[in-house]
């Protein structure tokens, strides 16, 4: 069994589509889609650190259902509440109560609180997946999988990729926070690959994923993916990937596993199809 930590944030999601389907109280942020994502990775023991809200015990249940560790997650009196708003051109996230400014429009890097290092000790060893991290992490001994805080490379560019440090650093932008640096992806890619020496799996949107290493670049994309609903498949890919690389995968071998399990993520509201398939996988494995 091999032990992936996932650090980053729970929210309640109201998601509102353009074409009138609204969807209200869904289950949702990075941590929850990325510890579902990387259940499906076989032997995989996931390590949740985020605050996990009394107000919504659901979120506590459906870990513990699943076998998640909660004991590097403190409790809080209340969740994150976000509005997410898509229409033809975009996508807007709106806080509610208590969020972050990980993507909500106009917000500034300001730190609101400790950021994602409150929940790490400086001596992890395994491999840990961080969520919209604030800058500076240090890691020394761990493997880091990045995906990155969209508002910090806004505000500090190339500078944000390069301030991190650990034995190996995977970074997993998305197209929109490679456009931010430059509205050329390609020239993107390669900027952060040359200025930090890292290994990159960018997430193209329906272009699909981009694997990009001293020794390969490859773009891999699903052509069956059906498209329901586009909340959480980043962050589901992202621990797909995470646990994929914690058992030895090589870059191309995780981002084809992560693939298969965004199919998942898009086929259903919030995270529904996730936890609707994993509860079959739990039910095939008691029998």
């Amino acid at each position: 069994m091999t032990e992936l930590i996932v650090v980053g944030g729970i929210s309640i999601d109201h998601l509102i589509y353009e074409r009138g389907e609204a969807h209200y109280d869904c289950l949702g942020g990075p941590a929850l889609y990325a510890s579902l994502g990387a259940l499906f990775v076989p032997n995989t023991k996931v390590s949740v650190a985020t605050k996990l809200p009394t107000d919504e015990p659901e979120i506590r249940r459906l870990f513990e259902e699943f076998g998640v560790d909660t004991s590097r997650s403190p409790a809080s009196e209340a969740a994150e509440r976000i509005w997410i708003l898509h229409d033809k051109c975009s996508r807007k996230l709106i806080p509610v109560r208590n969020s972050s400014a990980t993507e909500i429009q106009g917000a500034t890097s300001e730190p609101q609180d400790e950021g994602l290092s409150q929940f790490l000790t400086g001596d992890e060893r395994g491999t840990v997946l961080l969520c919209s991290p604030e800058p500076g992490i240090q890691l020394p001994q761990a493997t880091l999988i990045i995906d990155p805080h969209q508002t910090y490379v806004k505000d500090l560019g190339i500078e944000y990729f390069k301030s991190f440090s650990a034995r190996r650093i995977v970074f997993l932008p998305s197209r929109l926070q490679l456009s931010i640096l430059d509205e050329n992806v390609d020239r993107s890619i390669r900027e952060i690959s040359a200025e930090t020496g890292c290994e990159i799996i960018a997430r193209l949107d329906a272009d699909g994923m981009r694997v990009f290493a001293r020794d390969v670049d490859l773009a891999m994309k699903d052509p069956l993916a059906r498209v329901v609903d586009t909340t959480g498949a980043g962050d589901s890919s992202a621990g797909a990937i995470a646990a994929s690389l914690a058992h030895g995968d090589s870059l191309e071998v995780a981002t084809e596993k992560a693939l298969r399990i965004v199919r998942t993520t898009l086929d259903g509201w919030g995270p529904e199809s996730l936890i609707r398939k994993l509860e079959q996988m739990n039910h095939m494995k008691g029998q």
